[in-house]
């Protein structure tokens, strides 16, 4: 100890430690890090630079007393420093609660962690150590306290807090792995303390086995792998930090990791990881994906192009030269419209004007082929996003000229076949109204009552051929047509339209229910309605109403007739069966069935007919009047 120049204080002059006092204060205000010394009373000896910048409180202010405190706090009370000079280290949980530790490294020393809202204009997080000085008998001379600024780190924890909340959130579909550990040997080695079922899920165990185990037993490559490095340092400094996506490797697993670790305040610490182990395999299989489907548009037997917004054409396939005539680099570059038929052009205009894909469905339009010929398409198109954020269009175009061909070709024999079909039943009803006409004749000049019989049966069964052939002119189109959607609330009601329905209660619940079916439907709801009047007796009810039936949709026709006499129920349906043509329902039912909806009668004898139709998922919809 050496003598120094005296230092005035309010109580009294130091004159203390002169030797080495001076280089000691030389380091102490050279340094960066803001530190004071006190002695054993609390005086203060040292008070460095930089102290005076975080406190705003001047050495000459300081020097000698011991309000030091005022740097920290709006209320005097002991300083780390304080406490270890009076021996009151039992006083540090109270004061310092969940904010301090032992030092690792000297003896009886401590550091913490504390936010002081009173340094600077918004506050400072400082971490402190603080530590007794003695001299070389062991005795307390002073202790000193020196302060380092993570006020930019603790900004940087609670950023990467968000950051990892919404990691966690974003990726929560993901099932990232969310592991606890413990540090074990001063944080050579950590067991498992918790894993989440993400993290359960990710390495197919459960968390039960792993608990208390070492993860360098669990893991024996994590070393290698530079995680538990990472672990090491995030457990010393409490800096969060990420390990970048690598390939774990060891007997058991081999998968690519991506691992954010931080220390909680308990020092335990949390390593939140997600397998990209399918990511690194889609990559792998990236070029391989290209070549088959490169080989796959290549290959397909329809047109895939591109275009940008203005049907500017971007890409094509080779086979549009098999088909068309054209090769790739032929019309790449050329416009889409340049190869549509003129009369079709408005439509074409319109469908590339709509720049999304409210409306992509199927577009039909005729096209030219390079020697002039023309080919009908449908042209599926969908809004698209190429590469270099390039918006454009995706088509796919199916050439279905000989279909088309075919179409016409059965459409032309159908009518060929209608045609024949009505002069044939025109003659036949000539030829009819003729027996008719000699059977009326053959009555006045018959006096033999058995002869009577016979031209009596003889005219019932004209007069049913003719009923029959009478029949087939409204049935004759069934199939010919494409089926439709259609509004059978609206075709109900017109079927009504078509008969006395004076004294029926009808009741029609079909509001806004399209059905998606044969053109010929309205014969269907004619032909229930039509039976109740024939057959149902006194019918003065009539409902038609559905309900939801295991994703189907069934339509319930209903009447107070007599109904269904249960030994007719099963031939309902059968052609020929009836007491007029036997063909009413025959047909009904082959008209439903083009679309696969079914017919049945469930009602009970005695209390009127409930004919059930059940039209399958994706055959019925509800038009915006229903609601």
């Amino acid at each position: 100890m050496c003598p120094k120049n005296t230092v005035k204080t309010p109580e009294r002059e130091i004159e203390k430690y002169a030797p080495c006092e001076t280089w000691i204060e030389a380091i102490v205000d050279g340094s960066p890090i803001p530190q004071f010394v006190i002695d054993r009373d609390h005086k203060v000896l040292f008070w460095s630079e930089a102290l005076e910048k975080y406190s705003g409180i001047k050495s000459n202010e300081v020097m000698g007393t011991n309000r030091h405190w005022k740097a920290f706090y709006p209320k005097k009370r002991p300083t780390l420093p304080d406490l270890l000079i009076d021996g009151e280290e039992d006083r540090i949980p109270e004061l310092y609660k969940g904010k301090y530790d032992r030092s690792q490294f000297i003896e009886g020393a401590y550091e913490a962690v504390d936010f002081f809202p009173h340094m600077k204009e918004s506050g400072k997080w400082l971490y402190f150590t603080s530590s007794l000085i003695k001299d070389k008998s062991g005795s307390i001379i002073g202790a000193v306290e020196t302060l380092g600024d993570i006020t930019e780190i603790r900004k940087a924890e609670e950023e990467l807090k968000k950051s990892e909340d919404r990691f966690r959130e974003l990726f929560n579909s993901m099932k990232s792995g969310v592991a606890v550990y413990k540090a074990v040997d001063d944080g050579k080695d950590f067991e498992f303390v918790d894993l989440n079922r993400g993290a359960e899920i990710i390495e197919n165990i459960d968390k039960n086995e792993l608990i208390g185990k070492r993860v360098t037993k669990v893991f024996p490559g994590i070393k290698e792998f530079g995680l538990l490095q990472v672990f090491r340092t995030v457990w010393n400094t409490g800096t969060p930090q990420s390990h970048p996506v690598s390939q774990y490797k060891d007997k058991q697993i081999e998968s690519w990791r991506e691992n954010f670790v931080y220390r909680l305040p308990s020092g335990e610490i949390v390593a939140i990881y997600d397998d990209v182990t399918e990511i690194k395999k889609a990559e792998k299989a990236l070029v391989e994906s290209e070549k088959k489907y490169r080989n796959l548009v290549e290959n397909i037997s329809d047109v895939i192009l591109t275009t940008d917004l203005d049907g500017k054409i971007l890409f094509i396939n080779k086979i549009i030269e098999k088909i068309y005539g054209y090769t790739p680099e032929e019309v790449i570059g050329m416009n889409i419209l340049n190869y549509v038929h003129p009369e079709d052009l408005l439509h074409a205009r319109d469908i590339l004007r709509k720049k999304d894909d409210e409306e992509p469905g199927d577009n039909i339009f005729r096209v030219f082929s390079r020697d002039g010929s023309v080919r009908h398409i449908r042209m599926n198109r969908t809004f698209t996003v190429h590469e270099n954020d390039q918006t454009g269009f995706n088509f796919i175009i199916t050439d279905f000229t000989d279909r088309k061909k075919a179409e016409d070709a059965l459409s032309l024999a159908n009518k060929k076949l209608n045609m024949l079909s009505s002069i044939t039943r025109h003659d036949i009803l000539n030829s009819i109204m003729a027996v008719t006409g000699y059977l009326e004749m053959s009555k006045d000049i018959a006096e033999d009552p058995d002869l009577q019989k016979f031209i009596a049966k003889e005219t019932e069964a004209v007069n049913l051929i003719q009923r029959q052939i009478e029949f087939t002119r409204q049935y004759q189109d069934i199939g010919v047509n494409e089926p439709k959607w259609q509004n059978v609330g609206i075709i109900a009601d017109q079927c009504a339209g078509m008969l006395d329905m004076e004294g029926i209660k009808f009741e029609n619940k079909l509001k806004g229910l399209e059905i998606f079916c044969d053109p010929l439907i309205e014969k269907v709801f004619y032909n229930l309605m039509e039976n109740s009047f024939r057959h149902g007796g006194s019918v003065t009810e009539i409902s038609l109403s559905y309900s939801d039936e295991n994703e189907n949709l069934v339509i319930s026709y209903r009447d107070n007739g007599v109904g269904i006499a249960d030994k007719d129920r099963e031939k309902l349906f059968q052609r020929g069966f009836g007491k007029n043509t036997g063909l009413g329902l025959f047909l009904s039912r082959e008209i439903l069935s083009i679309t696969g909806i079914l017919i049945a009668e469930n009602g009970k004898e005695g209390k009127g007919v409930n004919f059930e139709i059940t039209v399958p998922k994706g055959s019925f919809r509800f038009t915006p009047d229903k609601f």
